[in-house]
């Protein structure tokens, strides 16, 4: 855990978004590939500062399969987000969420708990930023509800029950955005995913993300 810390905070880095603090509220949308096609949708909403004497945005998404039929999981996050350190026109953001997924297939049905840090180092303009990032998803627990037609052909004696999370991900960058007309913010977002031992995903080589963003 010591060294994907480490290795996060030399490389500095994960937001959405120019100009971040200006608005009250922000409603998202983004689409891509994410391990798989997906869809998400996300409010967040900035502090007031009469509750925080600092720039943080609390912020929830959702998370689905672009088709129904897909076994994929569903994610709901729900996290804090604030800029760490800035000079000038360069920023240092991070942002921290508690993450429940949920995944039905004909095998076995999951749910999963964990936890994420994203960072992001970049230049922030008026209306266009672009900067590199990492991110480090960490799973605490999973629970496995096992299926008939799973024990039938493969294991019969598979136990269902809450299993201990088996270690994270990293995963490592950039992004980039312009904004529109003052409201609309357009974001494209690419990952290289690591498992573990910080090799590359099998069947799963890059993260591909487009977005778009109204604020008010």
């Amino acid at each position: 855990m010591k060294r994907y810390i480490f290795l996060l905070l030399l490389c500095p880095l994960s937001q959405q978004a120019q100009n971040l603090f200006e608005a009250d509220h922000r409603i998202s949308a983004r689409i891509g590939i994410d391990p798989a096609s997906t869809i998400s949708l996300r409010y967040e909403r900035h502090l007031p500062k009469s509750m925080v004497d600092k720039d943080i945005y609390l912020w929830t998404e959702f998370s689905s399969a672009l088709s129904p039929a897909m076994d994929f999981p569903h994610d709901y996050r729900l996290g804090l987000r604030s800029s760490i350190w800035s000079y000038g026109s360069f920023d240092f953001l991070g942002s921290l969420d508690l993450s429940y997924g949920y995944l039905a297939s004909q095998n076995f049905d999951s749910q999963k708990w964990a936890s994420e840090l994203d960072l992001a180092w970049g230049l922030y303009g008026s209306r266009s930023y672009l900067a590199v990032t990492a991110s480090y998803e960490h799973l605490w627990a999973t629970h496995l509800e096992f299926s008939e037609y799973y024990r039938e052909r493969f294991y019969e004696a598979a136990r269902s029950g809450w299993y201990k999370g088996a270690g994270g991900n990293l995963q490592l960058g950039f992004e980039t955005g312009i904004l529109l007309f003052s409201r609309l913010d357009l974001q494209l977002e690419f990952k290289l995913p690591l498992n573990a031992s910080l090799s590359p995903f099998r069947g799963s080589p890059a993260h591909l993300n487009l977005g778009i963003a109204y604020r008010f």
